[in-house]
């Protein structure tokens, strides 16, 4: 005797977590790297001469640019997926598009200066 279980449903797959941690420690991630630009900044250029001005490692400038751009990236990911962690989510998403406003607006700060000049 066969008999047909047809109130057996299959499970649905539950939402990971990844993106929305990997999203936070990008987030985290620029931050620190962003600290870690403006103190070699300050401590490379004490004095504020033009002429004298060094420019800090392009490694660090990159990694910043790199980590703020995966941050945004599994932020999106992670909104798109609906992912659980809604906290953890919504901190990390909010500072990675902060941060990412923030260099946007300062290259198109530096280009309106550029162009005036």
């Amino acid at each position: 005797m066969r008999e047909v279980l047809d109130e057996i449903e299959p499970e649905k797959p539950v939402p990971g977590k990844v993106f929305s941690i990997l999203s936070f420690a990008f987030a985290m991630l620029t931050l620190v790297l962003g600290i870690v630009l403006m103190v070699k900044t300050q401590v490379l250029s004490p004095k504020i001469n033009v002429s004298s001005l060094r420019y800090p490692p392009m490694i660090l400038i990159r990694g910043f640019q790199i980590a703020c751009l995966s941050g945004l990236i599994f932020a999106i990911a992670s909104m798109v997926k609906k992912e659980k962690l809604p906290y953890l989510k919504a901190i990390g998403a909010v500072l990675n598009f902060l941060i990412f406003g923030l260099i946007l607006g300062l290259i198109v700060f530096a280009a309106i200066i550029d162009m005036s000049r």
